[in-house]
């Protein structure tokens, strides 16, 4: 990646020493490879505007913005509850863009590569790819270290992520995953007002309402000293007979309507060079051409095996309509170097 600060920006900041930790937000578009030149490059320059808005709220020097061919990377130093308010703005001002956005807190430091010139490298911004790439349109994802990054800060929006379960990168690396707790719908300031005031009148206004409206006297009251009960006259009544009491009509049957059927989930597979796919312990076919799989909403290991490469496991606990997307190359685990001495006794036989 390249930065599109000038370099004497990256001279100034404190990143061209040691590596330091820092908040980083990927805005990656989704499936930008496999879309037309002209297509690509107007989504690009919706994305740079997108982001260029977001970033107006963070100083010049709290930030880095780094350019890659389908994504954006912002290192914010030193502010990760500024890192996740930037990642709400970009959700929220994407529309129809298919923005996918990945968090990570890590370390980073100034680069200077001769090819491509000044950069920004580390573990931070790896991880945050890797995240970017595994997060879907709307459900930005986040890793473990941010989680705790927000916490250390004594920030109240770390209560705002929820565990989203594990991803395991291409290097056979696991990630605990992150993601935003839907948010809950609260009246508005003047509603709340409002409420607030009827509430209050209501609380005062009750003791008048009682002197005004005594309550009755019960009908087995005993009568008040002084006052005579009236009598009525004496007559005589003549017994009539009890009409015939009618049965109750028998209530009418009541039909409880089906309960709705909860839609599925659905996950999309981008797996090379091919792999097998299991979810809980089924088999559901050989990815690709197995591109894309619809699962009940709920809790689910999910397995893609190829041969003798490491399996690749996944613990998803997934919500109705949810799309979740598995990104996986198989790698083999390089083997391990022997030291001299072991690689002459085995040659010697001993």
């Amino acid at each position: 990646m390249e930065p599109q600060a000038a370099e004497k920006t990256l001279n100034e900041n404190p990143l061209a020493g040691t590596p330091l930790p820092a908040s980083v937000v990927v805005l990656k578009l989704q499936d930008y490879g496999r879309r037309p030149v002209a297509e690509q490059a107007r989504l690009k320059g919706e994305l740079e505007t997108l982001a260029a808005k977001a970033l107006e709220p963070l100083g010049a020097a709290e930030r880095i913005v780094l350019d890659a061919p389908d994504a954006l990377a912002v290192v914010v130093l030193d502010r990760p509850q500024a890192a996740l308010e930037l990642a709400e703005r970009c959700e929220a001002a994407a529309g129809e863009l298919p923005l996918c956005v990945g968090i990570n807190h890590g370390p980073v430091r100034a680069a200077n590569d001769p090819l491509r010139g000044l950069g920004i490298v580390g573990d931070g911004i790896a991880t945050g790819m890797v995240l970017a790439k595994a997060a879907t349109p709307g459900r930005l994802l986040a890793s473990r270290p941010f989680h705790e990054a927000l916490e250390s800060s004594k920030s109240r929006r770390a209560a705002d992520l929820a565990a989203a379960g594990e991803l395991t990168d291409a290097n056979v690396r696991r990630h605990e995953l992150y993601t935003l707790k839907p948010k809950v719908a609260r009246p508005s300031g003047r509603r709340a007002l409002l409420i607030l005031v009827l509430g209050s009148a209501a609380i005062v206004g009750l003791p008048f309402a009682a002197r005004r409206f005594p309550r009755a006297p019960a009908l087995n009251a005993p009568a008040e000293p002084g006052t005579a009960e009236p009598t009525a006259p004496q007559a005589t009544v003549a017994k009539a007979e009890p009409a015939p009491v009618a049965e109750p009509p028998k209530p009418a049957p009541v039909f409880k309507p089906k309960p709705a059927t909860p839609k599925s989930a659905s996950v999309r597979f981008y797996v090379r060079p091919h792999g097998y796919v299991y979810i809980d312990g089924v088999a559901k076919g050989r990815t690709p051409p197995l591109s894309r799989l619809e699962i009940s909403p709920g809790k689910h290991a999910i397995e893609v095996r190829n041969g003798h490469y490491p399996p690749l496991k996944l613990q998803v606990n997934l919500s109705r309509a949810e799309e979740m997307t598995v990104t996986h190359t198989f790698v083999m685990p390089r083997p391990r170097e022997e030291g001299l001495i072991p690689r002459w006794r085995r040659k010697l036989g001993i």
